[in-house]
């Protein structure tokens, strides 16, 4: 299923956590190497929103604040290098909107 076009990325997921150097589950590395920075924090909204939203979802499970269900797909950066990420995304049914939770590399099949 696809997400709804209105979902959205809130700026403090980004500004405040995935671009933030962190000493536990560090987001900023891996969004460093492809160019995100907090200086071009909304090109890193408008990517995921770009990239993600019209891949299908996958549902993951019911919880008491909505529906989560995940994106796999290829995050291509502002300095062209590109990624597999896994994005998690809650879907407030009662909206009709998803919001990102979090993402993080995709585990590589070997």
């Amino acid at each position: 299923m696809k997400l709804p076009a209105n979902s959205i990325v809130r700026p403090e997921k980004i500004t405040d956590y995935l671009l933030r150097p962190r000493s536990r589950n560090d987001k900023s590395k891996f969004l460093n190497e492809l160019g995100y920075t907090l200086d071009n924090w909304t090109v890193l909204r408008d990517d995921i929103l770009m990239q993600f939203l019209p891949k299908d979802a996958d549902f993951e499970e019911n919880t008491p604040y909505g529906d989560m269900y995940h994106i796999e797909a290829d995050l291509f950066g502002p300095n062209g290098k590109s990624r597999k990420i896994l994005t998690v995304w809650l879907l407030d049914t009662t909206l009709s909107q998803a919001h990102l939770v979090t993402m993080y590399p995709a585990r590589e099949v070997q």
